[in-house]
């Protein structure tokens, strides 16, 4: 079934809903509540039904979708305009005289007026409709409106049209349904729980304004039966306006690129192609098989951008008219997913643009997030007669991510004799464009509490050459590593407990450039990694031999140190190991250690076994809590043999 038809039959049946509800809320009053009459008696009551329901709903709903059928849609909307704001204006007229009605019956009986929720919708709902139509009557049949104030008042016009839509139904149902509590509770020997024949047949017409209230909602739903704009009136409404916006995104060229066709001399062809190719304009003479050319090509499109990169645009608001425009302001706006930046160079207006002339702007934002972008561009202006006018334009693209950057921190030998807390960091940057970039530079900016060696040079002699060679290009999908070395400052080592927990290292610094020297900048959020924990007491060697003789005493020195906040008695137990034998007095007392303090410890060693020997069985003892502190592995030691001669 065409839409058209299947239009037709909705409508008809929307105007045959509605004159079933005039003719049912007419036949109720005149057959049930004695007939009609204007003389303030209960008669002149009866009118009140009737118009409200055949202006307030019947014929406002058959204005609402006037502009819907379809064998108007060819002819000129002004006129059109006419009979939908004359039917509104009947439908407030009706609606007017009705609460008259009810006004006047309610002065000569002496009843009180507006107590109800119905009386108090209803009275909304007439006051809405005056407003409306008054707003719409300035809005779109006045000539001199201006366009700025009919595209905002539309929107606002259509919620309007549906809102008070809404209301009056609720209106005469709720005003139907307290009728009948009145008249048949009040007087009637049947009452309204018994369902009389009366309140069967009000309660039918209640039943028949909400479809009718429905099958109107479906007309207005629809969007294919939505009157389109003809192109004169679009025509009309891109003529209002008396200046032009231009925006041109600012962007490096890329170099011309064309696919060499070639055969050998004894094709078909012949030298056909050959000579295409040197009669081509964009091919370089003398190497017409190369796919790069001589030519620059602009970007064609708003295209997209990446991440770090410096969005720039250059912005023109011309006068094509031929009158001289006052008070012009153009404010360009850059929308992000999570705020609105303000890029406009200089927020004041310009006193007056005279025909033929030009606003220029150039403007540049470093782009700091991912995802989708709108470029929102909004000029205003007064013309000659003083009319205010305004308009915009958007402008998307896409932010997208250049690199892909991992980080992994490694600490220092996990043994505790490092005593310089050493964290090595490697990034992997990994290039995600389908573009090769220069990186010009990658480094590390520490944080307040460390110091920082780039370990990516090799050193020959004295200068220094990068791993990565000397033309440091990242093609595309590949990746490479950096490494770092970072130590504590010495005012930071030297103070147990600093650096413990959740410490902040740094943060990266990308540099690179693309084609033609574009350049971007890519700074990471601050690292963090997880210092390692040495409890209460941390045992550290100062001084150790990396090899010893089998069965000679050697000699190490031990740094311990309280991290703890309260002050510990410390005693030293020395346990013996099958290879490794301690020389010394075992159970010593070392003196109390406040918090953050620390001791140097010379111990003697024996070991009676060759080869690579772990050094264990030290045991501090806090006297206060009775806790003891084992350390095993401490630190391993290669034991020899000492040399013996010939002779021996």
């Amino acid at each position: 079934m065409q839409p058209s038809v299947f239009f037709y039959i909705t409508y008809t049946l929307c105007l045959c809903l509605g004159l079933l509800c005039v003719l049912f809320v007419s036949y109720w009053n005149s057959q049930w509540r004695g007939g009609f009459s204007w003389d303030g008696s209960a008669l002149q009551f009866n009118w009140h039904p009737v118009l409200m329901v055949s202006g307030l709903v019947v014929l406002y709903g058959i204005a609402l979708v006037v502009y819907r059928v379809p064998s108007t849609w060819k002819q000129k909307k002004h006129p059109w305009k006419l009979v939908h704001a004359g039917l509104m204006l009947l439908a407030l007229l009706l609606s007017i005289l009705g609460l008259c009605a009810v006004f006047d019956f309610h002065k000569r009986f002496s009843l009180p007026d507006l107590y109800s929720l119905h009386s108090w919708v209803g009275i909304c709902t007439v006051a809405m409709f005056a407003f409306q139509w008054i707003l719409g009557l300035a809005g779109f049949l006045v000539p001199c409106s201006p366009l700025w104030f009919r595209n905002t008042l539309k929107p606002v016009h259509i919620w309007l049209g549906k809102a008070i839509l809404i209301l009056s139904l609720i209106s005469c149902i709720s005003g139907i349904n307290e009728k009948l509590l009145f008249v048949l509770n009040g007087s009637s020997a049947e009452p309204y729980n018994s369902l009389p024949v009366e309140a069967k047949f009000a309660n039918s017409l209640g039943v028949l304004i909400v479809v009718f209230g429905l099958v109107v909602f479906g007309i207005l739903s629809k969007n294919e039966w939505q009157r389109p704009e003809t192109e004169g009136e679009s025509v009309h409404a891109k003529q209002e306006h008396l200046l032009a916006l231009k925006v041109m995104r600012l962007t490096k060229p890329t170099l011309f690129t064309n696919l060499p066709v070639t055969c050998e001399d004894r094709d078909l062809p012949g030298d056909l192609f050959g000579q295409l190719m040197r009669e081509d304009p964009s091919t370089i003479k003398g190497a017409e098989t190369l796919m790069l050319g001589e030519m620059l090509t602009l970007p064609q499109n708003f295209g997209n951008i990446f991440l770090g990169e410096t969005f720039s645009s250059y912005i023109s608001v011309h006068n094509d008219s031929n009158q001289v425009v006052k008070d012009i302001l153009v404010k360009a706006d850059l929308q992000t997913s999570s705020q609105r930046l303000n890029l406009s160079a200089s927020n004041s207006a310009v006193a007056e643009l005279k025909p033929e002339c030009c606003i220029d702007d150039v403007i540049h934002h470093e782009v700091k997030e991912i995802g989708t972008h709108i470029l929102v561009c909004a000029v205003s202006y007064t013309t000659q007669y003083g009319e205010k006018l305004y308009f915009r334009k958007f402008f998307k693209f896409q932010v997208l991510k250049p690199l892909d950057v991992k980080t992994k921190f490694y600490n220092a030998e996990s043994d505790l004799s490092s005593v310089t807390d050493e964290v090595f960091l490697e990034a992997q940057i990994q290039n995600i464009t389908t573009s090769p970039m220069f990186m010009e530079k990658v480094s590390l900016e520490p944080s307040m509490m460390y110091n920082v060696t780039e370990l990516n040079t090799v050193t020959c002699g004295d200068q220094g050459e990068s791993t990565f060679g000397k033309m440091s290009y990242l093609q595309p999908m590949d990746t490479r590593q950096y490494l770092y070395c970072l130590k504590p400052k010495p005012e930071y080592a030297e103070k147990a407990g600093i650096i413990k927990g959740v410490t902040v290292i740094g943060k990266l610094d990308i540099v690179w450039k693309t084609n033609l020297g574009e350049r971007g900048r890519l700074q990471t959020s601050q690292l963090q990694r997880m210092a390692p924990g040495y409890g209460d007491i941390r045992l550290s060697l100062e001084v150790i031999p990396d090899t010893v003789n089998l069965e000679e005493p050697f000699d190490i020195i031990c740094k311990i140190t309280n991290c703890s906040e309260r002050t510990m008695d410390l005693v030293l137990e020395m346990c013996n190991t099958r290879s490794i034998h301690w020389c010394g007095v075992s159970g010593r007392q070392l003196g109390k250690l406040s918090p953050g303090a620390f001791l140097s410890l010379p111990l003697t060693l024996l070991s009676s076994v060759q080869g690579l020997q772990s050094i264990s069985g030290l045991r501090l003892t806090d006297t206060f809590l009775k806790r003891t502190y084992e350390y095993d592995d401490i630190a391993q030691v290669c034991v020899v043999c000492p040399y013996t001669s010939n002779e021996s």
